[in-house]
């Protein structure tokens, strides 16, 4: 074989070559741009799971230093402003947490909820109407339902934060 026909065979080899190296260099380029892409998205649901389960810890902890609703026999009044107050941080605290937790759970702390409002609703129609009489007599099935919904909460967030450590 002479120079003259090898040259031609030889490049055709390397142009060969080449396009299959550029065709392998594209084909490892697009995996590994799919690997980073997973990378990435498994990345931001580590971030979401880690802002929940410390948004959630968070407000775990403030429930756990608020203490039940109380009933003071000698001071209705007192009674009263007390559950008012202590009501509207708890509510507070749900809209807080219920953003964070999961659908399943959050139906069951949904109907917990509406329980409280239920029982809510005499305690204010004795204060709209100023009637002590209704607000002492509903009062203490107001503090009983929301001390389950208040135990209710804090089950749920507790499952919610077990929920994440397990992802």
């Amino acid at each position: 074989m002479n120079w003259e026909t090898l040259s031609p065979i030889l490049i055709s080899v390397g142009v060969i070559a080449a396009a299959v190296a550029g065709i392998a260099n594209v084909v490892v380029a697009l995996m590994n741009n799919a690997r980073l892409r997973a990378i990435e998205k498994e990345k931001h649901m580590s971030e979401l799971i880690q802002y929940r389960y410390t948004k959630l810890y968070t407000l775990l902890e403030d429930l756990e230093r608020e203490h039940g609703f109380v009933t003071y026999i000698d001071d209705p009044s007192k009674t009263l402003t007390e559950t008012t107050v202590k009501r509207l941080r708890f509510l507070e605290l749900y809209k807080l947490a219920k953003p964070l937790i999961d659908g399943d759970l959050r139906k069951t702390l949904d109907f917990s909820v509406l329980a409280e409002h239920e029982s809510w609703k005499p305690v204010l129609a004795g204060l709209m109407s100023k009637n002590i009489e209704v607000i002492n007599d509903s009062l203490p099935s107001y503090n009983e339902a929301a001390n389950d919904f208040l135990e209710e909460l804090g089950n749920t967030i507790t499952k919610q934060i077990s929920n994440l450590l397990k992802k």
